[in-house]
C-alpha cells in the first residue's frame, strides 16, 4: 500500500489486476454470459420496435405499402451494413446513420427474395 500525504492508495500492478479479472471471470462465466445475453435481448427488442415504428410512419417509397411486417431498407448509397443483422452489436449512432441513408421498401413474396425475417416480430 503506498501512502501519498495523509491518504492512502490501494495500488496493484497491471499484471496482478489482468490476472485477478481473469480468475474473476472463469468463477464467474455463467453469469456475465446471463447478464449479456439480458442486454442483447433487451437490445433487441427495443430496437425492433423502434423499427417498426419507424416503418408504420414511413411507407414504401415506390408502392405506398405501411405493413411494417413486408418493409424493409432499401439503400440509396453504399451499404455499410445490414441493420437487421447488426441490430444488436452495432451502435445505435450507426444504426441510425445507415437508416438515414436508406428508404422504407415494401418486399413481396413475388419479388424473388428471401422470405421477410420481420414476420417473427408482428405479434410484439
Amino acid at each position: 500500500m503506498a501512502t501519498e500525504g495523509t491518504r492512502s492508495t490501494r495500488h496493484v500492478c497491471r499484471p496482478c489486476r489482468s490476472a485477478y479479472g481473469k480468475e474473476h471471470y472463469a468463477a464467474n462465466r455463467q453469469r456475465y454470459i446471463d447478464q449479456a445475453q439480458v442486454v442483447k435481448q433487451r437490445l433487441r427488442l427495443e430496437r425492433t420496435t423502434y423499427l417498426i415504428e419507424f416503418f408504420e410512419k414511413h411507407s414504401c417509397a415506390d408502392r405506398g405499402e405501411s405493413d411494417p411486417v413486408v418493409l424493409e431498407f432499401d439503400h440509396l448509397g453504399d451499404k455499410r451494413f445490414s441493420i437487421g443483422s447488426k441490430l444488436c452489436t452495432a451502435t445505435w449512432n450507426d444504426i441510425l446513420a445507415e437508416i438515414e441513408s436508406a428508404s422504407s421498401c415494401a418486399r413481396t413474396a413475388t419479388d424473388g427474395a428471401r422470405p421477410n425475417v420481420w414476420g417473427q416480430y408482428a405479434r410484439l
